[in-house]
């Protein structure tokens, strides 16, 4: 989404100042697991308070923009909770799952690729699914194995054209 361009980029920019500077190295277990408890607690207590107190039950158009409470509201939650999430689940990962193996290390080679191209890929298998009316959740079930190989498979051919390398 066009808006949050500006997180996607800082979020890119940390993640480069995090490997140059090894900060995960000296990230507490303990601190990261609050800020990962914090993210909850905003999500499943900030969230529908935001909702119900700010009467988007009924109406949520507030909450989609303008100069409203309930949309400044939104904004900081969704910034804290990203922020909350990162922060826990690099620690909580740090600590528990710091392993890697060949399939693990080929997906973590083509991961930011994958992120660049999934949402092409998402919507193009979309369009050929458009005319299926049946339950969402199982359209979701049935397309997320072919839709993560594709990504994955784009991913490793355009990583393989010399010049993209550099890049990707």
């Amino acid at each position: 989404q066009p808006a949050h361009l500006t997180q996607y980029i800082f979020c890119f920019a940390l993640g480069i100042w995090a490997k140059e500077t090894n900060i995960l190295k000296k990230l507490c277990y303990i601190k990261a697991r609050n800020w990962f408890v914090f993210a909850q607690v905003l999500i499943f207590i900030a969230l529908p308070a935001i909702f119900w107190f700010g009467g988007a039950i009924e109406n949520s158009t507030p909450l989609m923009g303008g100069s409203h409470w309930q949309s400044f509201a939104f904004v900081v939650w969704e910034q804290l909770v990203a922020i909350s999430l990162i922060v826990g689940l690099l620690g909580i990962f740090n600590r528990y799952l710091n392993t890697q193996n060949q399939w693990t290390k080929e997906l973590s080679e083509n991961s930011y690729a994958i992120y660049v191209f999934h949402g092409l890929v998402l919507v193009a298998f979309s369009a050929m699914f458009q005319f299926y009316t049946g339950n969402s959740l199982f359209k979701f079930v049935l397309l997320l194995v072919p839709v993560f190989l594709f990504c994955f498979l784009l991913a490793k051919f355009v990583r393989s054209i010399p010049i993209i390398q550099k890049v990707l």
